[in-house]
């Protein structure tokens, strides 16, 4: 249960990374605010998404709850 723990959180650290690559050097400025403010929404649905989990006690064998 731990491997599966751990590689949900690894998957997400890795869409967190390769969403916030920028290689828009050539792009227009309308493109680049455009990609930033796509890129903030992505990185606050997985934030969203990893506490829904850990309160859902998804992550209770790599993290022992607070609350106990």
């Amino acid at each position: 249960m731990k491997i599966i723990q751990i590689l949900i959180l690894a998957g997400f650290a890795l869409y967190l990374l390769f969403t916030s690559i920028n290689f828009m050097d050539n792009y227009s400025r309308q493109a680049i605010a455009e990609f930033r403010s796509e890129r903030t929404m992505r990185i606050i649905k997985v934030f969203i998404i990893v506490a829904l989990l850990y309160l859902a006690g998804t992550f209770n064998l790599l993290f022992p709850s607070i609350w106990n």
